[in-house]
């Protein structure tokens, strides 16, 4: 029998070999589908993705096509980088994958999210000593000629595998004979997968999620409407959204935690009492953890919950103003938008968030040494806005602080006199608080997580006692939770809310939102449902922007 069939065992076993490697492969790439916490089924491990089932296709393709003419040569150079850049992209998205499981618990889209790529670059590099477009560039080559190398070595390595020993004139005989069984067995796993599991459709991208909208409902106008105000529910005073950078729910989950929070809640409280503020403090939903704070940010102007980067670039391209700035331009409000971690924006996203006047990294003027993510302390940034504020205008400031920022590293002292003649040289490698920390881990992650919390609710709650005492509402919110291991196992997506309100107010806040009197919103419930979204936060200002007192403050 060995006599009789002397080719068909070896190239069968070559058959299988290959086989055997690409699916290894596609199970290695896809491996992340198993991590604990990953926001996807584990079934879809058994899906391979477009780009490896073309990489397969283009391996098997080049193993059978010969090389004895210019055109064949080129065919197979053509072949083989196709391959190449198959494989790339697979390790793209399963590294992003990785990424996203570990630190966001969300997919990872090629398309949408490969273009955080240049940030990430930028956040390692601390103070970058290049302009964005460089750095964008700079990056892209770095990432693009690493996948591409690595594309290229797991092509020659199938090659290898499946070559045959009589040479690569018999390969369609032997080694590769099973050419079209290989590529077959993987179309066929992703058609079952996409036609069975409806899930798969959304994340191939033939379906896309959406989020609800707030649209104000028409009011009793007899009862809306007042004589002098724009906003009778506060007079018409300036309006303050701040967004504390990494500041979750997570505070209240960990007694190491808890303790250091409820001092600073007694201090600060105190503080705002002797202001003549009440507060109220409850929790949200945010759309996102441990990190892409811009779709909070931008959940927090549209009213809508942003929970991907494919809803923000799609909300971002339509150009429809955001919800909450209409209101607040309908209202004559002058808007100042004010983002110290945040280089530039383009056209379209100020279409989009139409402020008046935009304050990013190089607009503040400051001169002193780079401090974690935003470059600059939160004190010394929100002075900057609070020294512009004027009395003869209506004012609304969304301000994102930045001290909080992973890697918690390096937290700046707080100034009680909030005087910066020095444009940021009063602070110095001295009087700079650092702590064991880096991107990736720590041995004084708590510690420095809670300083740089406390820094930052301080430099919050400070900024409204030196420049916006008047003021007629101040909301300060979370934007997500930290990443791991900072979080708790089983901390979930709320964040902290803050509505500040004059002591005098006679705003009547909903019961269903379950916000308490003082500082300390309490401790979460472990049912996320029975909080709003951040998303709901324009709703309920609108609410209490047109609140008077022969109207009750209920939420549609």
């Amino acid at each position: 029998m060995h006599e009789k069939y002397p080719e068909r065992s070896p190239a069968n076993f070559r058959i299988l070999r290959v086989t055997a490697a690409m699916l290894v492969l596609h199970l290695l790439l896809s491996a992340h589908y198993l991590a604990v916490g990953s926001p996807s089924p584990s079934w879809r491990i058994l899906i391979p993705s477009g780009p490896l089932l073309m990489a397969f296709a283009c391996t098997i393709a080049v193993s059978r096509t010969g090389s004895g003419t210019p055109g064949r040569r080129l065919l197979r150079y053509i072949l083989t980088i196709s391959a190449a850049a198959g494989y790339g992209l697979s390790i793209l998205n399963s590294s992003g994958q990785w990424f996203f499981t570990l630190f966001y618990r969300e997919d990872f889209s090629v398309i949408h999210d490969a273009v955080l790529i240049p940030g990430l670059f930028s956040m390692l590099l601390g103070e970058p000593a290049m302009d964005g477009d460089m750095l964008s560039l700079l990056s892209w080559a770095v990432v693009g000629t690493v996948l591409f190398l690595l594309g290229i070595l797991l092509t020659v390595l199938l090659l290898r595998i499946g070559r045959s020993r009589r040479g690569r004139e018999n390969q369609a005989e032997t080694g590769w004979k099973g050419g079209v069984l290989v590529p077959a067995i993987f179309f066929l796993m992703a058609v079952i997968g996409f036609f069975i599991f409806p899930e798969t459709r959304v994340l191939a991208g033939s379906e896309s999620g959406s989020g609800s909208t707030y649209v104000r409902p028409v009011s009793n106008t007899a009862v809306q409407v007042a004589e002098n105000y724009a906003f009778p529910g506060i007079s018409d005073k300036d309006i303050h959204l701040l967004v504390i950078e990494s500041y979750g729910s997570t505070l209240f989950l960990k007694d190491e935690y808890l303790d250091a929070m409820e001092s600073s809640y007694r201090r600060l409280g105190m503080m705002l009492g002797d202001l003549g503020f009440k507060v109220y403090s409850g929790f949200v939903r945010s759309p996102v953890f441990g990190g892409r704070s811009w779709l909070a940010d931008s959940s927090l102007l549209t009213a809508t919950q942003i929970s991907s980067q494919r809803m923000f670039d799609d909300r971002v391209a339509s150009e429809q103003p955001a919800f909450f700035l209409q209101l607040l331009e309908n209202g004559g409000y002058h808007r100042v938008y004010a983002a110290p971690g945040t280089y530039e924006s383009w056209e379209s996203w100020r279409k989009t968030f139409p402020f008046e006047e935009y304050f990013f990294r190089y607009d503040f003027g400051y001169e002193g040494p780079f401090v974690s993510f935003g470059a600059m302390p939160d004190q010394y940034f929100l002075d900057v806005i609070g020294r512009r504020l004027q009395t003869d205008r209506k004012e609304f400031i969304m301000a994102l602080l930045v001290s909080s920022h992973v890697p918690f590293e390096s937290v700046p002292p707080y100034f009680q006199e909030w005087s910066f003649d020095q444009y940021g040289r009063e602070y110095t490698e001295e009087n700079i608080s650092i702590y064991d920390n880096n991107w990736l881990s720590g041995n004084e992650l708590a510690e420095g997580y809670l300083a740089s919390i406390d820094y930052s609710l301080q430099s919050a709650l400070g900024y409204l006692a030196q420049h916006a005492s008047d003021s007629g509402l101040m909301i300060v919110v979370g934007d997500h939770q930290p990443r791991k291991p900072v979080s708790t196992p089983d901390a979930g997506y709320t964040v902290p809310v803050h509505v500040i309100l004059p002591a005098n107010s006679s705003v009547r806040l909903p019961e269903e939102w379950g916000l308490s009197r003082g500082l300390h919103p309490g401790v979460p419930s472990a049912n996320e449902v029975l909080y709003p979204e951040i998303a709901a936060i324009p709703r309920l200002m609108d609410r209490i922007l047109h609140w008077r007192p022969e109207m009750e403050l209920i939420l549609p």
